[in-house]
């Protein structure tokens, strides 16, 4: 693959691309427009990705977070372009999957074929299911219960390759998946939440999100929020410290959940989308949204990449 042979061991090529890093990262500390985003500082971690993923990524992130409006001086703007041009055409965009050049896009159109899509699924969670139902028809875990949002969608299986890639984004911060990902999500959300008015993402307690370094549902909720212009709605908070959901039955997991969030702020928003990684039994987003209905969502969507791939009649 492409990647690997670049990281394969330093050479003048990731030493330039490190240089470029840091003389980008000396634009923005010397600007006049407050701290630099959360994501840029976050990827300056030698931790983090190679000299040069970091470098494209804050060039992309620069121009997503300040645009033309944003109030810098003219030459700045000019240098930042010039470095994003220099940068991509040096080493061009590929698939995140199986990392073949693209001219277009973050995915490329084979791979986007072979990914395991959830194509059979109750109208109401988005669960899979082994036929499909009659429309008005939820399945049978939604008519012994019905959830407090209206409508989730996860247009993937919880399987190979996107189970994979959605634990190196969260575990080890491979987070070039983000914006593929969500790119990926762009379509289900203008398809069938074309009328939600706010985005929210999953909130972490302060705890994990400092031992983590970062939110993966707020990953993908900036990339939707770049290319939809729709507001992102801060005030949903994890006010309680929860064991990890990873292994819990759904009992415990319901359990885990109770008082775990809160709102802080007014909810200026008829219709919130949540947005999540992926959905195992929907305990998470279940009480996220009964939080938000309670703070004056008229109702609530939800929208992960994946769902797990337990299949239900």
């Amino acid at each position: 693959m492409r990647g690997s042979a670049i990281e394969s061991s330093p050479n003048i090529f990731e030493l330039q691309c490190a240089a470029l890093h840091l003389h980008l990262r000396s634009i923005l500390f010397n600007r006049p427009l407050g701290r630099a985003p959360t994501e840029l500082r976050r990827c300056g971690s030698s931790k983090c990705r190679s000299p040069p993923q970091r470098a494209i990524t804050n060039l992309v992130s620069i121009r997503k977070h300040w645009p033309d409006s944003a109030g810098a001086c003219p030459g700045q703007r000019r240098d930042v372009v010039s470095m994003l041009s220099f940068v991509e055409n040096l080493m061009p965009r590929s698939c995140v999957f199986c990392g073949d050049v693209q001219d277009n896009g973050r995915v490329c159109q084979r791979c986007i074929i072979a990914l395991p899509w959830n194509d059979i699924f109750c109208e109401r969670c988005g669960q899979p299911v082994v036929i499909k139902l009659p429309a008005g028809v939820p399945c049978a875990t939604c008519q012994q219960r019905v959830p407090a949002y209206s409508k989730a969608r996860s247009p993937f299986h919880y399987a190979f390759p996107v189970d994979t890639a959605l634990k190196a984004m969260k575990f080890r911060r491979h987070l070039i998946y983000a914006p593929a990902f969500a790119s990926l999500l762009l379509p289900v959300l203008m398809s069938e939440f074309s009328d939600c008015d706010a985005l929210v993402a999953v909130p972490l307690h302060r705890w994990r999100y400092i031992t983590r370094g970062f939110n993966q549902a707020a990953e993908l909720c900036c990339e939707l929020v770049a290319h939809t212009g729709l507001p992102s709605f801060a005030g949903a908070v994890r006010v309680r410290s929860t064991k990890t959901q990873s292994g819990l039955t759904s009992a415990l997991r319901k359990k885990n959940l109770r008082g775990a969030f809160a709102m802080q702020g007014k909810l200026h928003a008829r219709f919130p989308l949540i947005v999540d990684d992926v959905i195992t039994t929907g305990a998470t987003c279940e009480h996220l949204a009964i939080a938000l209905r309670g703070a004056g969502a008229e109702k609530v969507g939800v929208l992960t990449v994946a769902r797990s791939s337990t299949i239900v009649n």
